[in-house]
């Protein structure tokens, strides 16, 4: 009878252990690439418009697919090279824009083709200077977008919420499966032993 339960309990055991990894694996797998940093830090306040803002992901960025926008405290758009080195995106700060409140927007893919936008603001302490009129007027046409577009060669864009979000519920479905697979096998071990009693 104990070799019978051993022949029995082995394979389970085995089964929950691949059914864990294949769980973890998975889990994995719908982590998405995310901004960890930023310099400036998003909300900071700064004595000095800065030249450039770096942008630190936790995984390497496609440099084929990273767009920015630089927004003034009057909100006109102005499209920027960003440069790409691995994780880290460094956004140039037109000179244009010189004090006030600032938003970079950006979009980028990372290198596993998952798309991430967003911004970070901050404030640089001063009035806005009103001695050129001409190039706020041209910035001014330029596009108004809350986040650059995406190029047509670039891979679907989904919004990062709705990414998140079914990322979530995948997770949860994930678990809920495999506690109600855990409890089933734990409930038919101890009816198995109850009938060879």
């Amino acid at each position: 009878m104990p070799r019978q339960r051993a022949s029995i309990t082995v394979p389970l055991i085995s089964a929950l252990a691949a059914l864990v990894l294949l769980l973890g694996g998975a889990t994995a797998a719908l982590a998405h690439s995310e901004l960890i940093s930023s310099d400036p830090d998003d909300g900071a306040s700064l004595g000095s418009m800065p030249s450039s803002v770096t942008l630190t992901f936790n995984e390497d960025v496609d440099p084929n697919f990273a767009q920015a926008i630089v927004a003034d405290e009057q909100d006109v758009a102005r499209p920027v090279t960003a440069e790409v080195s691995g994780p880290r995106v460094t956004v140039p700060v037109p000179p244009e824009v010189r004090q006030g409140a600032v938003q970079v927007r950006y979009r980028v893919v990372s290198a596993d083709g998952h798309p991430v936008a967003g911004e970070i603001r901050f404030t640089v302490a001063g009035a806005a200077p009103t001695g050129d009129t001409s190039s706020a007027t041209d910035a001014a046409a330029t596009s108004q977008a809350p986040a650059p577009a995406a190029t047509p060669s670039a891979p679907a864009q989904t919004p990062a919420g709705q990414d998140e979000s079914a990322s979530t519920l995948w997770m949860y479905v994930l678990t809920g499966f495999a506690a109600l697979l855990v409890v089933g096998v734990g409930v038919a071990i101890v009816l198995m032993g109850r009938r060879r009693r």
